[in-house]
């Protein structure tokens, strides 16, 4: 979507647990997919004239979701996409 670099990106560490944080810089078409569920990540304010934007896709097999907050995330209710592999 956009060039993102220093205070309009991403702060993650390298490997869960390390805390050895840092931007991740990429350039316009360029995507980032990491595993954020056990990597410590974080954004800064945004010093920079450029517009931050992210798009935040969680996917698992229906076979294993628990709904565990009552169809939740936060405040925000779930969607989910059912999309069969066999034709």
């Amino acid at each position: 979507m956009n060039k993102v670099w220093g205070s309009n990106t991403l702060w993650v560490e390298s490997k869960p647990g390390l805390q050895d944080f840092h931007p991740i810089e990429l350039e316009y078409g360029q995507l980032l997919r990491f595993n954020g569920n056990e990597c410590t990540h974080f954004t800064k304010s945004n010093v920079t004239d450029h517009t931050r934007v992210s798009f935040d896709f969680r996917a698992i097999p229906m076979s294993l979701y628990k709904d565990c907050y009552e169809g939740k995330i936060g405040d925000y209710d779930c969607e989910f996409f059912h999309h069969s592999m066999h034709a």
